[in-house]
């Protein structure tokens, strides 16, 4: 997973575009797997886990938008 990542960042990079990670959404934080993702494998989200991934997301591009 982290290798696939890795590549998709760095071809994201190097064609000027803004990498945003929505694994960070989760990083440090207490979140229990059987919250975000069904059936608690961590696969695809469950409704509260896009929820929490897409305010992660806005905040992310609030936060690019003002570097401007």
């Amino acid at each position: 997973f982290l290798n696939l990542k890795s590549k998709v960042k760095k071809i994201a990079e190097d064609n000027d575009f803004i990498f945003i990670d929505g694994y960070d959404a989760f990083i440090g934080s207490n979140k229990n797997v059987n919250k975000v993702f069904h059936y608690g494998l961590p696969t695809h989200f469950n409704e509260y886990g896009y929820n929490l991934t897409a305010k992660h997301i806005s905040e992310s591009i609030v936060r690019i938008d003002k570097k401007k």
